[in-house]
């Protein structure tokens, strides 16, 4: 005769383990309704640098080259955002989609210059990059308002009627950030499970042997190295573009 199934005992560490689960997935969602305007902000800020550390980690955690040139995908990121706004008269998601394509284009130009390099030479090159780009948004102020920045009004995020649903609203820009975060964290585990992600880690683990037993080439490696290394870079600037609604002064590119 077989023994009755025993009933799992839930201790107090089990209760205090779901209840902190149960804080940590509902958080985000639920925080901006119970805290006042200047927290918000905080969230939001912290939601958007961790997306910018997110590109870090690609390439340095995953990869294992070091880069001290991130800030100029975001930078690029911003000024897509800020020009298309600006100068082409766009509106939020065109402008929006620009923002990404000039991130995601500049670290594709990078990757293909920066193609055999590796250890201290790409971190090097990766700085050089950083102050060309710094030198150049510095100096072109007809176009990126140098030192003093570029203002713009950021146009509504949608609208239809009477309903305009506008970063100019602290709580829906916060909210509107968390789902662009949330989004692009959700690709990276995509593109970290896919065979590219894989051919990340490779790389990382021993370079030389990687060359040798992957099926793609050394240039088409570092190409894609390059361009998938700016995704997160330039959806962070487009968050960032919406941190600040009323007026925003573009970052210069290749300056944190």
């Amino acid at each position: 005769m077989n023994s009755p199934a025993h009933a799992v005992a839930i201790g107090p560490m089990h209760v205090l383990a779901i209840l902190g689960a149960l804080f940590l997935l509902s958080a985000p969602w639920s925080l901006p309704l119970v805290v006042n305007e200047f927290w918000v902000t905080v969230l939001a800020e912290i939601l958007i640098w961790s997306l910018f550390a997110t590109s870090i980690n690609i390439l340095f955690g995953y990869t294992g080259l070091l880069s001290f040139g991130q800030a100029l995908y975001f930078g690029m990121g911003a000024y897509g955002v800020a020009l298309g706004i600006d100068m082409f008269g766009l509106s939020f998601w065109p402008a929006f989609l620009l923002g990404l394509v000039a991130g995601t284009l500049t670290a594709a130009i990078a990757g293909i210059l920066a193609v055999r390099l590796t250890w201290h030479y790409f971190a090097i090159i990766t700085i050089v990059f950083s102050l060309i780009f710094y030198f150049w948004a510095v100096g072109w102020k007809d176009v990126t308002g140098g030192d003093d920045g570029l203002p713009f009004s950021v146009p509504p995020v949608f609208k239809a009627g009477g309903l305009e649903l506008t970063v100019l609203d602290l709580t829906f820009q916060y909210y509107f950030i968390l789902v662009i975060v949330g989004a692009c964290y959700w690709l990276l585990r995509v593109i970290l499970k896919s065979p590219l992600g894989f051919a990340f880690m490779a790389i990382r683990e021993n370079d030389s042997r990687s060359a040798s037993t992957l099926t793609r080439s050394v240039t088409s490696r570092s190409f894609w190295r390059g361009s998938t290394r700016a995704w997160p870079a330039s959806c962070s600037p487009c968050s960032r573009a919406t941190r600040r609604p009323e007026t925003f002064f573009g970052r210069c590119p290749g300056k944190a």
